[in-house]
């Protein structure tokens, strides 16, 4: 269906970060990113202890933009990498911290 990685970032700050996080472009609008991201979210949190995790996306990408928002990310700052066949392309950092 897709794929998706969460990584502690650093253990002493508790931060983690979820990366390639992809769904396969014919199963797109049904769901499946929402169920995913609210399933890292409860591992990262609820299980792992995390105090916030971080994610990027295409600053192009609007609709991850707004499952991300829905969730409870919000912007904090943006970088550009190198994307084979795009060149350097913006993305846009996102964080969401644990509920107390």
């Amino acid at each position: 269906m897709g794929r998706a990685n969460l990584a502690c970032l650093d253990q002493k700050a508790k931060v983690g970060g979820i990366f390639n996080f992809m769904i396969r472009s014919d199963l797109a609008g049904q769901g499946y990113a929402q169920g995913a991201v609210q399933a890292l979210q409860e591992l990262g949190f609820s299980q792992l202890g995390l105090a916030a995790l971080y994610l990027y996306t295409q600053a192009t990408n609007e609709t991850a933009l707004h499952i991300y928002e829905k969730f409870g990310f919000y912007p904090s700052g943006s970088h550009y990498d190198y994307m084979e066949g795009q060149g350097y392309v913006k993305l846009i950092d996102l964080v969401a911290w644990a509920k107390d």
